[in-house]
């Protein structure tokens, strides 16, 4: 669902070799070419993802025809990381700081961000921002609350 098996495939053509595999604990493998690793975790419970995330540079959230911004790209927001994904940039405002890669261009986009980490800095510092500003919980409920208190009294008049 998530593409895990492309998202592999897009680092290998990416890197051009074959990485080294192992399975750091249960539910979680990573593939290893040197200069970058590939951590997979599956089946884990919460708490333990956010760990593997905060020891990462980047998070793919997933390559796939979904379509959102999902939350594993929210929470690698939150926690200041580069959240890359195949989402629906038209669903999205521009400022949105999810690098976007699709099955086509996957492993060009992973070049890139290897060859240019800054680019990633970027995006952790940028995402937590943007995750600040639209995501927040009190925000998030203040909006709610006033949607709703403007749809009562449309209803009203």
């Amino acid at each position: 669902m998530k593409g895990t098996a492309a998202i592999l495939d897009s680092m290998r053509r990416a890197i051009r070799k074959e990485g080294a595999v192992s399975e750091v604990r249960t539910g979680v493998r990573r593939w290893t070419w040197g200069h970058a690793d590939l951590v997979v975790g599956e089946g884990l419970p919460h708490e333990t993802v956010l760990d593997l995330m905060r020891a990462c540079d980047a998070i793919v959230d997933h390559l796939s025809s979904l379509g959102p911004v999902g939350l594993v790209s929210l929470e690698a927001m939150s926690l200041g990381r580069a959240a890359i994904s195949s989402y629906d940039v038209e669903m999205y405002p521009k400022v949105c700081p999810v690098i976007h890669f699709s099955h086509a261009d996957a492993s060009d986009v992973f070049r890139r961000v290897l060859e240019h980490p800054d680019e990633l800095e970027r995006g952790g510092s940028l995402g937590r921002r943007y995750v600040q500003e639209l995501h927040d919980a009190q925000r998030v409920a203040a909006r709610t609350v006033g949607i709703y208190e403007e749809a009562q009294r449309s209803r009203l008049r």
